[in-house]
């Protein structure tokens, strides 16, 4: 099966979807797919870092980095720089699909306007959401049921598509996962906490990923009042963005 996966965001990321992705690509690849990652090229503080080992995985798929305006940094122009930046990349991945990876029958991505443009192509397309938008418009709506799978992360997402009219047997539940390999470490409890730092004898309330406010990650810190007996260790987040909760 040769398998075309896109994805309209910066690569290699910081941010948790970048692991997302490159573990879905690595284990598509893995079971027998020739894949090949699309993504657009943008500014990024990452940039000249190799894409496979910057997340631990082997090299078993390509990845092509495609042209895109990149205005993102000026902000001022705010929602003009997002699709102006989407539609180059857009026409760069129709035209590779079209004039070189023509063979490619499918398509897997997490980017709903990508995936509708790509319908025409007639290419068998398989959408993978985490979440729906508040409001669930009409074309939106009609998109979803144009697709041959739709990938969602829990069945209350499952669920609510349902009641929105997509069959269900098109709906695959597949709850966010791990790579357990990665945290097979040969080091104590003891030691791993002596090495950061930590208190031995305390029970650690531990918080991983973005600070934003809306994760309640205020509602977590609030809670530690109720709990002198806890260290509460919150680890990630960037000071510069929008949300951003500072727990300290």
């Amino acid at each position: 099966m040769k398998l075309i996966y896109i994805i309209n965001s910066r690569l290699p990321t910081e941010r948790a979807y970048g692991i997302q992705v490159a573990k879905m690509c690595e284990a598509l690849a893995g079971n027998s797919a020739e894949v090949v990652l699309l993504y657009p090229k943008r500014h990024n503080p990452l940039r000249g870092k190799d894409f496979f080992s910057y997340y631990g995985i082997e090299k078993k798929f390509e990845v092509k980095e495609l042209f895109s305006i990149d205005l993102l940094k000026y902000r001022f122009l705010n929602i003009f720089s997002f699709w102006l930046g989407a539609a180059s990349f857009y026409l760069n991945v129709f035209y590779r699909l079209v004039f070189k990876f023509r063979a490619f029958k499918y398509v897997y991505t997490r980017d709903f306007y990508s995936a509708f443009i790509l319908r025409i192509l007639g290419k068998k397309i398989f959408f993978e959401t985490h979440y729906l938008p508040k409001k669930v418009f009409l074309f939106y709506r009609y998109f979803l049921k144009l697709n041959n799978g739709i990938i969602v992360i829990t069945k209350k997402l499952k669920d609510e598509l349902v009641k929105r009219g997509v069959a269900g047997d098109k709906i695959l539940v597949l709850a966010d996962g791990v790579d357990l390999n990665q945290f097979d470490i040969k080091i104590s409890r003891e030691a791993a906490r002596e090495k950061l730092g930590l208190p031995l004898d305390k029970k650690i309330v531990l918080y991983t990923g973005h600070l934003y406010e809306w994760k309640g990650v205020s509602v977590l810190l609030e809670s530690a009042k109720y709990l002198p007996e806890a260290l509460f260790v919150f680890v990630g987040g960037k000071e510069k963005s929008p949300g951003y909760f500072n727990p300290s």
